[in-house]
């Protein structure tokens, strides 16, 4: 993934596909269907490319191959809220609440 020139997802069932998180985290660039999670954690145009249309996805392939300094930005913008929301240390954090709720 971290030399691939895009990251194309067209799941459809697919909750939160762990392949589209793990192409944000090193910095690929993002074309992907909107079903599900993807539509809410990432922004059309500020995170990389979501669409349910099959022309805009093929189209945003083409895009992000053809624009490598827009495609940057985006792909920089997705790592940034892949780090923020799935942090190791935010995980742990809010486990360990759990755990001293139960222990009480």
């Amino acid at each position: 993934l971290v030399n691939a020139g895009v990251y194309f997802n067209p799941s459809i069932m697919s909750p939160i596909p762990m392949s589209l998180l793990e192409a944000a985290a090193v910095g690929t660039p993002i074309v992907s269907t909107a079903y599900c999670e993807p539509g809410n954690i990432f922004e059309n145009n500020v995170h990389g490319i979501f669409s349910n249309d099959p022309v805009e996805l093929r189209s945003g392939i083409q895009y992000m191959l053809d624009n490598p300094v827009d495609a940057k930005r985006m792909a920089d913008n997705a790592r940034k809220v892949v780090e923020e929301l799935f942090n190791p240390a935010q995980f742990i954090e809010a486990w360990s609440e759990v755990f001293k709720k139960v222990v009480r």
